[in-house]
Formats: structure tokens, C-alpha cells, sequence
């Protein structure tokens, strides 16, 4: 009796170990501190959004990862503030298995977008430009053909999620985070994933915008 009581003591001690490491590694991110005095008078990038964007997205946005974009470049950032403000709101970025903004995070970046996304105070590097020796990349001329050989099979009429012969379905995943989370980010959509000819040229069209025409 008193053998069964001590496994059982000792079966229980190692789960709650194991559970309190679970928990440190989940919460290594310090969350963001955010001065909540702000409105629409005073916010801008550099007492809002610039820490949370340094915490939260550039380890995927910056310049040589993997998420479209690179989120230190503020040409960048005003290009994909819709895009941003949308994902922001729905909760799909940062993607699952990332640090999630707090809810102190999300307020102050919905606050810095909602009221103008000004820069003010912030030295912009005006020796960064876009890449303007190749040509821009449009959604109908080069890549329509990848999505419909590689995704419309299990994205038809009547099939999965979304028929992906309709542009405007296309678009929606596009602008919700969910294509650039899982076929660019975890690169498990397709199965198997795409070849990494067709991914940089994804990865090219996203960085000049996502352009539909």
C-alpha cells in the first residue's frame, strides 16, 4: 500500500515538472510594455508598434527569414498596413507555435493603424530601396498557374476550403495570413510542399505587394 502511495507520489511530481517546463518555455517572451495613456494626439511607430514589430514579427519579417517582407524597412510596413491591421485583429499573425501578442499588444497596434500609423520620430533610412531591376510580379500572368496546378485540386467547387478558380477567394487567404503562414512560413500547403523555384517566386510577388492586376 504505502509502495503504491510513494509511485503515485512520484508520478504526480514528475508530471507537475514536466507541466511548470512547459509552461517557462511557452512564456519566455517578455510581453511588450505599452504606455496606456496613449490616443489618437500622440501614437506613432516609435512609442507603440516599433517594440511589439521587433518582438512579435520581424524574427519572420526581416531581412533574410522567411515572411514576406522585411518589417524594418518602413516603405514596407505602410504598404502592408491593411494586410497587417487585418491579421492583427483576427488573431492569424504571428502564426500558431509563435509568441501571440497580449491583448495590450494587439490594442496598441490597432490604435497606431486606426489613427493615421504615423512615423513621426522615426529616422527612416532613405538609402533603402525596393528591388526595381527585375519586373513586378502580377497574381493573373505569374502565379495563378501555381496555385491552380498546386492548390485548386484540393481547393475546388465543391471540394475544400474555398474554390481557388475564383480570384476573390484567392485573395481573402492572401489578405487573412493563412497562405503566407502555411505555404510560405510552415511550408506544409501543399502536402509536400512547393519547390523552392515557386516559393521564392511567391516570396518575390508578396514582397512587391501581392499585386492582383
Amino acid at each position: 500500500m504505502l509502495k503504491s502511495k510513494f509511485i503515485i507520489s512520484v508520478v504526480l511530481s514528475a508530471i507537475c515538472v514536466v507541466q511548470s517546463c512547459k509552461k517557462e518555455v511557452f512564456d519566455t517572451t517578455v510581453p511588450i510594455e505599452v504606455d496606456p495613456s496613449l490616443n489618437c494626439d500622440n501614437v506613432n511607430y516609435e512609442n507603440s508598434a516599433k517594440s511589439i514589430f521587433e518582438a512579435k514579427c520581424n524574427t519572420c519579417h526581416g531581412a533574410t527569414n522567411q515572411g514576406p517582407g522585411d518589417y524594418n524597412e518602413v516603405d514596407i510596413l505602410k504598404r502592408d498596413l491593411a494586410k497587417i491591421r487585418g491579421r492583427v485583429e483576427s488573431g492569424t499573425m504571428p502564426p500558431a507555435g509563435s509568441p501571440q501578442l497580449t491583448e495590450v499588444e494587439t490594442s496598441a497596434m490597432l490604435l497606431w493603424i486606426d489613427c493615421g500609423a504615423s512615423f513621426e520620430g522615426t529616422v527612416i533610412d532613405t538609402t533603402v530601396t525596393q528591388d526595381t531591376t527585375s519586373n513586378q510580379l502580377v497574381y493573373e500572368t505569374d502565379i495563378k498557374s501555381i496555385i491552380s496546378t498546386k492548390c485548386a485540386g484540393c481547393h475546388p467547387n465543391g471540394g475544400g476550403p474555398g474554390d481557388y478558380s475564383i480570384t476573390s477567394n484567392v485573395k481573402e487567404v492572401m489578405d487573412n495570413g493563412k497562405f503566407e503562414d502555411r505555404v510560405l512560413i510552415r511550408k506544409n500547403m501543399p502536402t509536400g510542399g512547393l519547390p523552392q523555384n515557386e516559393l521564392d517566386k511567391i516570396q518575390k510577388w508578396f514582397d512587391q505587394g501581392a499585386k492582383f492586376q
